[in-house]
């Protein structure tokens, strides 16, 4: 046998041995209760919140901050109307002591005003921050957002800003008022009953309407040469914005 194959045998016995005293030392450290995870635990918790007619979320969780460079992730919000019949605002533990809340007037502006640690970077599951209020007048978004049901008879003014992805999903409104800036990509899923969609779109934002859904006008009041307008769907659920077009 070449020394070579001599080499290479001693080199996965070695590993194999290697591997296994590591998971005999890691079980052993494990029943001592010698390794413990910085991680928190997490519950959900909810804020009973003053009535508001506007909301303005900035979801940019900082990771590094300076006079000369930042970092950041953006933390996405679920946001419901007309679902319940009080103001709140459902979030996970470990989000409460970074989250800062404040009113002027009858806006609601959230944010995050500390930068993220490794002990605050804790693993979500299922607990989302979602904020549920009877009714609004207007909401504006840096930031993801999912709009999982606004439900009203009045007239909604949505504007969404950044390079995020943003999901809109069952509304159910007579006159929906959206403007898009600064890259920001939305996302119309079916299930939707919208009288008219009044567009604004600007510098490389783009929309895609998901079909089947219930948007009888849409209205473009402003649309950046770079912005771009996208349907999704199988052909025969196309027909209504096919006909439109004719």
């Amino acid at each position: 046998m070449k020394t070579s194959n001599k080499l290479l045998i001693v080199l996965v016995f070695f590993v194999i041995i290697t591997l296994l005293l590591f998971n005999v030392l890691l079980n052993i450290q494990l029943k001592a209760g010698n390794l413990t995870s910085d991680l928190k635990q997490v519950s959900r918790l909810t804020v009973d919140l003053k009535q508001f007619r506007h909301v303005v979320y900035d979801g940019r969780m900082y990771l590094h901050q300076s006079r000369t460079s930042r970092s950041w992730i953006d933390r996405t919000i679920h946001l419901s109307v007309g679902e319940r019949s009080k103001y709140e605002l459902e979030m996970p533990s470990n989000v409460k002591p970074l989250l800062t809340y404040h009113y002027q007037g009858d806006t609601l502006f959230i944010r995050f005003d500390k930068a993220l640690v490794r002990g605050d970077f804790v693993p979500e599951g299922n607990i989302q921050l979602h904020l549920f209020a009877p009714a609004l007048s207007s909401v504006s978004s840096f930031g993801g957002m999912n709009i999982n049901r606004v439900l009203q008879k009045d007239s909604l003014a949505l504007h969404l800003m950044g390079s995020d992805k943003f999901m809109l999903l069952g509304l159910d409104i007579p006159v929906l008022q959206l403007k898009t800036d600064s890259n920001a990509q939305v996302m119309f899923i079916d299930n939707s009953h919208i009288d008219t969609l009044a567009l604004t779109m600007g510098e490389r934002t783009g929309i895609t309407f998901v079909t089947p859904n219930n948007i009888k006008t849409v209205l473009p009041v402003q649309l950046d040469t770079s912005a771009r307008i996208r349907m999704d769907g199988r052909a025969m659920d196309m027909k209504t914005y096919l006909l439109k077009s004719q």
